[in-house]
C-alpha cells in the first residue's frame, strides 16, 4: 500500500479558463484551428496515434465530480477524474471503472500494469492483478492498493468492500478474500473464500451479504456481515456452489443461487434461496428447488443465462428456466440406465425416419453413421437458414418465470411463441408478444404481431391486442397499451376494455407520408414517453411535441417546432427513468432541420420550452448526476474533437470539462459546409461538404463522394485520424481532398437511378459552391453505398474513379440468396426496405435487370476499385465474384480485393489498415496523378502473394 497527498498529481490543465458553449450561439466556430501554431501542418500517419477518442464518462452523485476515460489511437487508455468546478484533474495510465461513493468524499478506481509486464507474469504462470487506487477528495489524499479485482462502496459510505485478485496456480476456487474498509479510520477486516458480495440498497445501513466458496465445499453459504455492530449471521451453509446474490429495491428481501455438483450424466442443477424480514432477529428462509416443486414444469431446469430479479413488495422473485438436457454419452458408450435392445422414447423415430430417406428394396440400414444433410422445403415458414439461427438463440434463451417467495407457488410467465417478454408496471405485469400465427405474412409482408399481458400475481394470461404492426408498449402504471392503426395512435384500456383513438381530431401528421421506403404503413414518428401515473402520453409528430390524453379527449402541442422547422425530442437523463414529470421539467434537443444546428430546453407543465442553449454543434449523450442537478452531455463538430460538457439544470451556458485533442491546433485542418440542392426530379436535398485542411477561397481540389441514402447529418460529425478505419472523412481531407456526403430520396422501382440523378446534382451543387474540381471526382462507398457506387458508374462518366465496399451488384441474384447474419430472406430487404422495389423480380423482371449494376457491366468506363470479405453475412461474396467475371469479360478496370475470412465490415486490424491505404493509392493515381503501384495497373500474381496469405493460401469457404 502507498499513500500520497495528491498535490503532485493534481494540476492546472488549462490556466486560462475552459472555453464555454454560450445560448444561441449564431454561427459556427471558426473552421481553420491554428490557435497559437505558429505554423500549423498537415497530417501524417505518425501524427495519428497522439489522437483520443472519449470512451465513456459519468458524474459523481452530487455532480462535483465527472470521471472520463479515453484511449489513444495507438491503444493506450487513460482514466481522468476532474473535479468540476476547477481544472484539475487525476490522470490514471490503464485505469478503469471509477466509482464514486454515495457522499461524493471518495473515489475508487482500478488501473493495470504496463502491457509488458502482465506478458512477463503470465508467460511465468502468475496471476496477473489489477491496482485499486483511493482518493479521498476533501484531503487531496490517494492511496494505490495492490492485487484487488473488485470493489464497492456502502450506500452510507462509510465502508468499501474490496474483493482481492485469486491466487494463481490453477485450481477451481471461485471465492477470493475479502477486504472491508472503514474509510474514516482505515480500520480493516478480512474474509476468505467470497465469491460474490453485494451491500444492501437504500437507507438500510451498511449490511453486506456475501458468499463463501472454496473448493472442498467445506464453510459454503450465505452470510450477512453488520460492520457497525460486528455481527456476522450464516443464512445458509451447503457444499454447493453459491451465486448471483440479489437484493430487491428496498433492501428488505435478498437470493441466491446455489450450484449442485455435477453428476456425469447431467447438467449443473441450480436452486434459489430467498430470505425475507432480514431485520428481525430470525429471518425467514424460502427455498426453490425445481426438481421437487410441483409447479415448475417437468424437465425444466434454473438457467444460468438470466439473472434474478425481484419485483416489487420483495414477495416475488423473476427467473429464467431453460430445458434440462442430459449430456451426450461418450462416442461409443451405452448409456448406463438403457440397454442397447431398448427402443427410442415416442417420437423419436419419428422425426428421424422424416429425416432420413427410405430405401429401395430392402430395409434401411441404421447403423452406419448419420449423412450430413439439412432439408430445406418451400413449405417452410422460416427457412432452414433463418431456424438455425433462431435455433441457437432459442437454446440459450431463459424463459421468463416468477417465484412468489412468500406463498411459494411457481408461475411460467411465457407461452410457446412468445418473443423476448419485458417486465412492466413495476412488477406486477409482463407485457409479451408472439409473432407465430403472422409468420407467413411476416415472410415477404407487415410484422404483424399479437400482444399478450400477464398478471404477475396469478399468471393470467390475456390477449389485449390482435395483429399490429407498430405496438409502443405499455403505460408506466400497467393501464393502457399504444399502438398504431392506421395513420393515428390508439390506445387500449386494460381497465374499461375498449380502444380509444388519440390523434384522430388533431391538426398534426403523426406519421412520416415522406418515407420513400416501399411499405402500405408508413412509420410514425415515435413516442417519448408516458406520465408516471398515465394521465398522458408525449408523441411526435415531424418537429414538434404532443400531449395526447389516453380517455380520448384530445391532445395539445407542447412545442412550436414546425414554424421554424426545428425538431423536439426528449431526453432521457437517467437509465430505468420510470415514467415523465413535466410538473419537474423534461429537457428536449432540438435540431434545425435546414441548419443543422443543435439545442438544449426545458419544458415545464403549462409553459413554452426554455431554450438553454443553440449551437452548430452534434450534442449527444446526455446524462444527470444522480441528485438531479447537473447534466453533462457530449459536443462536437467537424473540426471540434468531442468533449464533455456541464451545465445547470437551467443555466444557459455550458462549461467544457473535458479537454481532448486540443493539440490539433498545431495541424491545418478542414471545415465543413452545409449546401442545398434540387434535383432533375424537382427534389431539394441536402449535402454536407467537408472542405481540406487549409483550403482557401479560390482554390479547386480533387473530391470524394460518399453516398449512403441520407449523409447530410453528418455535418457536424468529428472524426477522429485513424488507418484503422477505411473511410475517414478526416483523413481524406487531410489528404488534400475534399469530401461530399449526398443526401437521396429514392424513386419506387428504381433505387440505382435515384441515386445518380442525387449525386449529379449534389456535384453540381458543390462544383458551384467552389473547393472542389469536376474533373477530378471519385464515388466511394460501402454496403448500400458501395450498391450507389457501383451503379452510378455505370451510368455516368461524371465520376474519374470509384471504390466500393461490399456493393448489392445483382439485385436478381442477391433477392434469392439469404442475409446470412439472421438468415433471413434478402427478398424483404428488396421488396419494403432499402431497395425499395415494391414486387419480386418476376412481377417486374425490367426493373431489377435496369437497377442492377452487373447487368451494365458493357457501359461501365470508369476504373472501380471493389473489396469483400468472404464470409460476409450481409452482403454475399459472390455479388462481389459476379461482377468481377463480368468485368473480366467485358475487359473492364476492376481490381476485386478478397479479404478471406472477414465479414461484412473488416474486423483484423491489418487487414482494416491495408484496405484503408490502398483506397488512398487507387484514388491518389486515379484523381492526383500520382505514380500507380503495380497492384492498380498489373495485378499481383498469385505465387508472388502467397506467403503473405497465411496457412491456406487464400482458399475461402462458404
Amino acid at each position: 500500500m502507498k499513500r500520497w497527498l495528491l498535490t503532485s498529481v493534481l494540476f492546472l490543465l488549462f490556466p486560462g479558463g475552459a472555453p464555454d458553449l454560450h445560448a444561441q450561439e449564431a454561427a459556427p466556430p471558426r473552421a481553420l484551428a491554428q490557435g497559437n501554431a505558429d505554423d500549423p501542418a498537415l497530417l501524417t500517419p505518425s501524427d495519428y496515434g497522439r489522437w483520443e477518442r472519449l470512451e465513456s464518462f459519468a458524474l459523481s452523485p452530487d455532480g462535483g465530480w465527472l470521471s472520463y476515460r479515453v484511449r489513444r489511437e495507438d491503444g493506450e487508455g487513460r482514466l481522468h477524474l476532474r473535479k468540476v468546478d476547477a481544472d484539475s484533474l487525476i490522470a490514471v495510465p490503464r485505469g478503469s471503472s471509477p466509482q464514486f461513493s454515495p457522499d461524493g468524499d471518495w473515489i475508487a478506481f482500478s488501473f493495470a500494469l504496463p502491457p509488458e509486464e502482465e506478458a512477463e507474469l503470465r508467460s511465468q504462470g502468475r496471476p496477473v492483478s489489477r491496482t485499486l487506487g483511493l482518493v479521498e477528495v476533501d484531503a487531496d489524499r490517494r492511496e494505490d492498493v495492490a492485487g484487488v479485482a473488485e470493489y464497492r462502496f456502502s450506500p452510507d459510505s462509510r465502508y468499501l468492500a474490496m474483493a482481492r485478485t485469486r491466487g494463481g496456480g490453477g485450481g477451481e476456487d471461485r471465492g477470493r478474500d475479502l477486504v472491508l474498509r472503514e474509510l474514516a479510520t482505515g480500520g480493516e477486516i478480512s474474509f476468505g473464500n467470497v465469491a460474490d458480495f453485494r451491500w444492501r440498497p437504500g437507507d438500510g445501513g451498511s449490511l453486506l451479504a456475501f458468499v463463501v466458496d472454496s473448493r472442498d465445499g467445506v464453510g459454503n453459504g450465505v452470510r450477512l456481515y453488520d460492520p457497525v455492530e460486528g455481527r456476522i449471521r450464516v443464512l445458509h451453509s451447503g457444499e454447493g456452489r453459491f451465486g448471483d446474490l440479489v437484493w430487491d429495491g428496498g433492501g428488505e428481501a435478498l437470493a441466491v443461487v446455489e450450484e449442485g455438483l455435477e453428476e456425469e450424466d447431467s447438467e449443473t442443477q441450480r436452486q434459489v434461496w430467498a430470505w425475507t424480514e432480514l431485520d428481525a432477529e430470525d429471518p425467514k428462509e424460502h427455498h426453490l428447488d425445481p426438481a421437487r416443486h410441483p409447479h415448475v414444469p417437468e424437465g425444466m431446469r434454473i438457467s444460468g443465462e438470466r439473472g434474478l430479479e425481484w419485483a416489487s413488495g420483495s414477495r416475488s422473485l423473476f427467473l429464467g428456466l431453460q430445458p434440462f438436457e442430459t449430456a451426450e454419452p461418450e462416442e461409443g458408450a451405452a448409456p448406463e440406465d438403457v440397454s442397447h435392445e431398448e427402443e427410442p422414447s415416442e417420437g423419436v423415430e419419428e422425426v428421424r425416419e422424416a429425416h432420413l430417406p427410405g430405401t429401395l428394396g430392402g430395409a434401411s440400414d441404421r447403423t452406419q453413421d448419420p449423412p450430413e444433410v439439412e432439408i430445406w422445403h418451400t413449405r417452410d415458414l422460416e427457412p432452414v437458414p433463418r431456424q438455425r439461427v433462431q435455433d441457437r438463440w432459442e437454446s440459450g434463451r431463459a424463459r421468463l418465470s416468477v417465484w412468489h417467495v412468500v406463498e411459494d407457488t411457481f408461475i411460467p410467465l411465457e407461452a410457446e411463441g412468445s418473443l423476448v417478454p419485458r417486465v412492466e408496471a413495476r412488477g406486477t405485469l409482463v407485457l409479451d408478444v408472439d409473432a407465430s400465427p403472422y409468420r407467413e405474412e411476416r415472410m415477404f409482408g407487415p410484422a404483424y404481431q399479437d400482444v399478450y399481458v400477464v398478471e404477475v400475481e396469478s399468471g393470467h394470461r390475456e390477449q389485449a391486442l390482435e395483429g399490429v404492426e407498430h405496438f409502443f408498449g405499455m403505460s408506466s402504471g400497467g393501464r393502457y397499451l399504444l399502438y398504431l392503426q392506421g395513420d393515428d395512435y390508439w390506445v387500449f384500456d386494460r381497465q374499461a376494455g375498449d380502444h380509444r383513438n388519440l390523434t384522430g381530431g388533431l391538426p398534426g401528421e403523426f406519421v412520416d407520408r415522406d418515407n420513400d421506403h416501399t411499405v402500405e404503413q408508413k412509420p410514425p414518428f415515435g413516442m417519448a414517453g408516458w406520465a408516471s401515473d398515465d394521465e398522458w402520453v408525449l408523441a411526435y409528430d415531424r418537429y414538434d411535441l404532443w400531449k395526447l390524453h389516453p380517455d380520448g379527449s384530445g391532445g395539445e402541442r407542447l412545442t412550436t417546432g414546425a414554424e421554424a422547422r426545428t425538431r423536439h425530442r426528449v431526453v432521457y437523463l437517467a437509465e430505468n427513468q420510470e415514467g415523465l414529470n413535466l410538473e419537474e421539467g423534461i429537457f428536449l434537443v432540438t435540431e434545425e432541420e435546414e441548419t443543422k444546428a443543435m439545442g438544449y430546453a426545458l419544458l415545464r407543465e403549462g409553459e413554452p420550452p426554455i431554450s438553454l442553449f443553440q449551437a452548430h454543434r452534434r450534442l449527444s449523450r446526455f446524462s444527470r448526476a444522480d441528485d438531479g442537478g447537473r447534466v453533462a452531455f457530449v459536443a462536437e463538430a467537424f473540426h471540434i474533437p468531442p468533449n464533455v460538457y456541464v451545465m445547470e439544470p437551467e443555466s444557459e451556458e455550458a462549461r467544457q470539462v473535458t479537454h481532448l485533442n486540443e493539440f490539433q491546433d498545431e495541424y491545418l485542418w478542414g471545415r465543413a459546409e452545409l449546401l442545398g440542392y434540387q434535383t432533375e426530379w424537382g427534389d431539394s436535398l441536402q449535402a454536407a461538404l467537408f472542405l481540406p485542411a487549409g483550403y482557401q477561397e479560390g482554390e479547386r481540389f480533387p473530391t470524394l463522394v460518399f453516398p449512403y441514402e441520407r449523409r447530410s447529418g453528418t455535418l457536424h460529425e468529428y472524426h477522429i485520424p485513424s488507418e484503422r478505419e477505411p473511410y475517414n472523412p478526416t483523413v481524406w481531407t487531410q489528404r488534400g481532398y475534399a469530401v461530399l456526403a449526398p443526401d437521396i430520396l429514392y424513386r419506387p422501382r428504381n433505387p440505382g437511378r435515384s441515386a445518380v440523378v442525387a449525386l449529379e446534382a449534389a456535384v453540381d451543387a458543390a462544383v458551384a459552391a467552389g473547393g472542389v474540381d469536376p474533373d477530378r471526382v471519385g464515388l466511394v462507398g460501402h454496403s448500400w453505398g458501395g450498391y450507389q457506387t457501383t451503379f452510378a458508374l455505370t451510368q455516368t462518366d461524371r465520376f474519374q474513379a470509384g471504390m466500393a465496399g461490399a456493393p448489392l451488384t445483382n439485385l436478381i441474384s442477391m433477392y434469392l440468396s439469404f442475409y446470412w447474419s439472421t438468415g433471413d430472406p434478402d427478398a424483404r430487404i428488396f421488396e419494403t426496405s432499402q431497395a425499395r422495389m415494391e414486387v419480386p423480380w418476376w412481377e417486374d423482371y425490367s426493373s431489377y435487370v435496369a437497377n442492377s449494376p452487373v447487368h451494365h457491366i458493357e457501359t461501365l468506363n470508369t476504373p472501380l476499385l471493389m473489396a469483400f470479405g468472404t464470409e460476409d453475412g450481409a452482403v454475399d461474396f459472390h455479388q462481389g465474384v459476379e461482377f468481377y467475371n463480368a468485368a473480366r469479360r467485358a475487359g473492364r478496370d476492376v481490381v476485386l480485393l478478397v479479404y478471406e475470412g472477414e465479414g461484412h465490415s473488416l474486423a483484423r486490424t491489418p487487414n482494416r489498415i491495408d484496405l484503408h491505404r490502398r483506397i488512398l493509392e487507387w484514388f491518389d493515381h486515379y484523381l492526383k496523378g500520382e505514380p500507380a503501384r503495380p497492384w492498380i495497373t498489373e495485378g499481383v500474381p498469385y505465387r508472388d502473394q502467397r506467403d503473405a496469405l497465411g496457412p491456406g493460401g487464400g482458399r475461402f469457404r462458404r
